[in-house]
């Protein structure tokens, strides 16, 4: 059946290009600074200290594809989370992206941020039917590090 109207919820969605300034995702902010030699910051979820909020991060070339498969009627459900289901910690985050960069990027804790969702991952069973696999998390900061490096030399 072809929908009229589909609703696509994203997870966290990152990957290159995204702009690392003023609201900027997570990703995007501590590549911007690791890149730089800086500190990355990890907010608590309630205690400085806890490893910080729990996201899902989803790749933005499958939100992409998502968004082209909803628009030619290629998805036969009304809703679907664009998302992979994985819980990622913003502290194993900030590790992952100090590693990649390669820099001796300083991770630290911070206090919690007023409004902050603690844990926000999606099911993301009825994408996979449409979109398969979603690009996994280190793939897609593999990717997001190519662009960010090649783009500040």
């Amino acid at each position: 059946m072809v929908y009229k109207r589909q609703i696509l919820r994203y997870a966290n969605v990152s990957g290159p290009r995204q702009d690392p300034h003023g609201e900027a995702g997570g990703v995007a902010l501590f590549f911007a600074a690791a890149l730089a030699g800086g500190e990355l910051r990890v907010n608590a979820r309630r205690e400085v200290g806890d490893a910080g909020c729990v996201r899902d991060y989803v790749f933005v070339s499958d939100v992409a594809r998502a968004n082209v498969l909803a628009l030619t009627g290629q998805i036969g459900d009304p809703v679907l989370n664009v998302a992979t289901g994985r819980d990622t910690t913003t502290e194993a985050l900030a590790r992952t992206i100090s590693k990649l960069a390669g820099r001796g990027a300083r991770i630290t804790a911070g206090p919690p941020r007023p409004g902050d969702l603690e844990r926000s991952v999606l099911d993301p069973a009825r994408a996979e039917r449409y979109l398969g696999t979603p690009t996994s998390l280190e793939e897609g900061l593999e990717r997001t590090y190519a662009f960010y490096a090649a783009k500040s030399t």
